[in-house]
């Protein structure tokens, strides 16, 4: 009979001694439910747009039998010796160029030329025909040499993305972050951008399927990704780190373990 009561003195004790494991850790929990809609489904992926502060790559080639002429619409090549020096180089990386707080850059022998809102592939163009007047079937090339995002909160390996590619996923993102930690909320991806100087904030869940359907799954130059904490940390939020938090865990425990020593003396007396 005291076993008994002991055992019923000890489950709730130890029931809510213990920290929960958050339920929504699961990404796409509902995909089954999306397959034929995925089926049908293009992902949107929109170019960049160009905007104030980028620093562009552009190079100009052509079939144009004087090259001379077609080097004056390419900015030389350098190379970094230190800092403060620099010097011509074939071997070097290409100079970019930088777009003004009115979206304008200053392009050799064009003058200043204004190229903000546009994406590259609209820059490429406009830029072609501008350089026709001069050469031969010009092929215009923009990069962006400075496209990143961010990623901040619950994330293992929060900071600046600066990304080679210019087409990021919200999931290739966070997997460069080294995944969410265990204490980020699935359900709650906060996406910052800026659109035509406005801020545009949005937010997607990483547990649904819908987001494949979301105008953020491929991020912008210069998106801010923050993700939430879940319920577990905001709760426990005073203890300010993992770490303690671990041991306010390991404290807890320790305090249950003593309560049923203390159960069990007087049961069994």
């Amino acid at each position: 009979m005291k076993m008994k009561n002991l055992l019923f003195l000890l489950f709730p004790i130890v029931l809510f001694s213990c920290k929960s494991v958050p339920p929504d850790i699961t990404y796409f929990q509902d995909i089954d439910q999306y397959r034929e809609q995925l089926k049908q489904h293009v992902l949107e992926d929109k170019a960049f747009v160009i905007k104030d502060g980028d620093f562009l790559v552009i190079t100009v080639t052509s079939p144009d039998l004087n090259q001379e002429l077609v080097a004056q619409f390419n900015l030389p090549m350098f190379s970094i010796l230190q800092l403060g020096e620099t010097k011509t180089s074939e071997s070097g990386q290409l100079q970019t160029y930088t777009v003004d707080k009115n979206g304008n850059i200053i392009f050799p022998i064009l003058g200043e030329i204004h190229i903000g809102g546009m994406n590259k592939f609209e820059a490429s163009r406009f830029l072609a025909e501008k350089i026709s007047n001069y050469v031969t079937e010009p092929v215009v090339t923009v990069q962006i040499a400075n496209f990143g995002v961010w990623v901040l909160g619950e994330v293992n390996n929060p900071g600046y993305i600066g990304l080679r590619s210019e087409r990021m996923s919200i999931l290739g993102a966070i997997g460069t972050a080294s995944d969410l930690t265990i204490y980020g909320s699935r359900k709650d991806i906060l996406i910052i951008r800026e659109t035509n100087g406005t801020i545009e904030p949005g937010r997607i869940d990483l547990t649904t399927a819908d987001l494949f359907f979301s105008p953020y799954y491929y991020l912008q130059q210069g998106d801010v990704v923050i993700v939430s904490p879940n319920d577990a940390r905001k709760k426990d939020s005073k203890y300010g780190s993992s770490e303690s938090y671990s041991l306010s865990s390991i404290s807890l425990i320790l305090s249950a373990i003593s309560t049923l020593t203390t159960v069990a003396v007087l049961l069994f007396r």
